[in-house]
This record gives structure tokens, C-alpha cells and sequence, in this order.
């Protein structure tokens, strides 16, 4: 779901799209039941574009999304 997308008057996107996501990451144990939770995403995904009604292009966007936590095990 797009949100808070700010275009110029008349332009307009699809809100909702679905698209492709890659991941990949490791929990490195640090205590007892204690866990680092490292991972990497890529996402691939676009919506269409319009203008008074009629489609005028396609808006792709393709982050790469880092993330860390942590995890207890009980």
C-alpha cells in the first residue's frame, strides 16, 4: 500500500500494488535465550500512474531494507 505520496495536482497513483520481495539473514546467539537478528531485503514493486483519469505510466520502486533486532527464545 502507497501512503503519504504527494504528487502535483491531477496526478494520482494506484494505492495498492503487489510485488516481489528477496530476503536473507542469521540470528547470532549472544546469551542464553538471547539472540541477534540481522537480515537484508529487496523489494521490488510499482503501481500505475494517472492523470485526469487515464493512465499516463507505471512508478517503480525497488528499496534495499536493512534490519536488526533482537529475539529471546522461552
Amino acid at each position: 500500500r502507497f501512503s503519504s505520496v504527494k504528487l502535483p495536482a491531477g496526478v494520482d497513483i494506484k494505492r495498492n500494488s503487489v510485488g516481489a520481495a528477496l530476503q536473507a539473514g542469521v540470528d547470532i546467539p549472544v546469551g542464553k535465550d538471547l539472540y541477534l537478528n540481522l537480515d537484508v531485503k529487496k523489494v521490488y514493486i510499482g503501481t500505475k500512474v494517472s492523470a485526469g483519469g487515464k493512465e499516463i505510466g507505471k512508478f517503480k520502486v525497488d528499496p534495499v531494507l536493512v534490519g536488526v533486532g533482537l529475539g529471546w527464545k522461552f
